[in-house]
């Protein structure tokens, strides 16, 4: 095993320690979903990336966004919550699902807020037992959304975490796992003890890299995004078109402590009318991570619907774990498409 993926490990089990012990209240404020460290069932949110949706609301406080191709040549969202954490008073324009997001959010047996999809992620959404559904385009789910006067329709659907926690308390799903006295959690559904992801604590300064540009598209030069490393920070910065990203409720700027571009192979649905298109969200992959002004080459992996999606190391077996902090997985056609500066 090379050695700085030894270091990585032995700061990972470092890491699971310090979140394990009792009264960990600040690393359990910074977004994620540590691995056998949630109770409440994640929640996933479907983002309109329209240019009439823009700026979107709901980024700070994710755990992972997603981002991947819908339609178009125009790019979605999936904000991912850690349901046991402070949620945002603002999130949306929320949007349609599609059967990889559906897919996604089974992998981890989340609360799925969307409005409409496609019939493949419908038929997901819908029946899937791993997915507690929240269409906001059926009855029985209109009070937990509203229409902002702001944005035009069909971009103006919003909600709030307050909303959501509401009715999916409503449907009284059973939890990932119950909370110990000593810190720890007790696995309830099945999987439990091994849902979210492997975090490290970050290096000093003196480990990091400097000056890291990464700019990735999907299908052209418009659908391209910018993300610029601050050693300071230890965050990547995101910018569209020259311009810095920032939340439409908070107006941070957007950032992201593990960035990771994966390909996955999409073409347009014969037939459909909408031009949707089919993304290949099951199998695995090639990717890359970039972490701390640092760039690795990996894989990902995700067996079936339900299954975990997970990063490993080129040797296969070893998981990659994330720097404590969120998560922006960007699914791309072509690794090809990541240029690294």
């Amino acid at each position: 095993m090379q050695p700085h993926i030894k270091k990585i490990l032995a700061l990972v089990l470092l890491t699971v320690t310090i979140l394990a012990m009792p009264g960990a209240s600040r690393a359990a404020e910074t977004p994620m979903l540590p691995r056998g460290g949630f109770a409440a069932r994640p929640i996933s949110v479907m983002i309109d990336n329209h240019s009439d949706a823009r700026p979107q609301s709901g980024f700070d406080q994710a755990a992972l966004v997603f981002e991947a191709l819908a339609e178009g040549g125009i790019t979605r969202y999936m904000f991912v919550y850690n349901g046991d954490q402070a949620l945002p008073a603002v999130i949306g324009p929320v949007r349609s699902t599609r059967r990889y997001y559906a897919e996604w959010a089974a992998g981890l047996s989340a609360v799925h807020v969307h409005a409409g999809g496609s019939p493949e992620g419908l038929a997901i959404a819908q029946t899937n037992p791993k997915i507690i559904n929240v269409d906001g385009l059926q009855r029985g789910t209109w009070s937990t959304f509203y229409r902002s006067t702001t944005n035009v329709i069909p971009h103006n659907l919003y909600t709030s975490g307050a909303q959501i926690v509401a009715y999916a308390a409503s449907k009284q799903p059973q939890p990932i796992a119950e909370r110990q006295a000593d810190g720890t959690y007790k696995p309830i559904l099945d999987g439990g003890d091994y849902m979210g992801y492997l975090y490290r604590a970050p290096t000093g300064l003196e480990g990091r890299g400097a000056g890291q540009q990464i700019r990735y598209s999907f299908l052209s030069r418009r659908t391209s995004a910018d993300w610029a490393y601050d050693a300071g920070q230890n965050t990547y910065v995101r910018s569209v078109n020259g311009v810095i990203a920032r939340d439409g409720t908070s107006k941070n700027a957007i950032t992201a402590t593990n960035l990771v571009v994966m390909e996955a192979a999409s073409a347009l649905i014969a037939g459909d009318e909408k031009g949707r298109i089919e993304l290949g969200s099951i199998g695995t992959g090639r990717a890359k991570i970039f972490q701390e002004g640092h760039e690795y080459d990996v894989t990902w992996s995700k067996d079936y619907t339900e299954g975990r999606l997970r990063f490993f190391y080129l040797d296969g077996v070893t998981e990659v774990p994330f720097v404590m902090g969120n998560a922006w997985i960007a699914v791309v056609p072509w690794i090809e498409n990541v240029n690294v500066r």
